[in-house]
């Protein structure tokens, strides 16, 4: 089995949020790579929220980011967490799946966090 055949989780989340992967490849960046290719070098999904358009983004009492955009990028954190569990990379996935819940401000998701964490022994 080569690297295009398991796909990396990053990339994985990459397809959902664009319309195909052809679109994903013809954005491309200056130095001329695409995004999808930017994010299987970097290992990484940089995701920006506005923090002026409620309920989207907005910023909370505590002067956090709040709203739904916010949520959504926290969920990004746990979801790439599940994606290198179900691929076997248990140690990657219990660093993701703490890493995540350092973020997680909803109470009931800390709790599921921390059911995926002992799950992985």
């Amino acid at each position: 089995m080569n690297r295009r055949d398991v796909m990396a989780p990053a990339a994985g989340l990459a397809l959902l949020a664009a319309a195909s992967p052809a679109a994903a490849q013809q954005a491309a960046q200056p130095g001329g790579i695409g995004t999808l290719d930017r994010i299987i070098r970097d290992k990484k999904i940089r995701v920006t929220a506005e923090v002026t358009s409620p309920p989207f983004g907005i910023l909370g009492r505590d002067g956090q980011p709040d709203g739904s955009e916010i949520s959504t990028a926290r969920q990004l954190a746990w979801a790439r967490a599940d994606l290198l569990s179900l691929a076997g990379r248990t140690h990657e996935a219990r660093a993701a799946y703490s890493a995540a819940r350092a973020l997680e401000r909803n109470s009931v998701l800390r709790g599921y966090l921390d059911d995926r964490l002992a799950a992985l022994g």
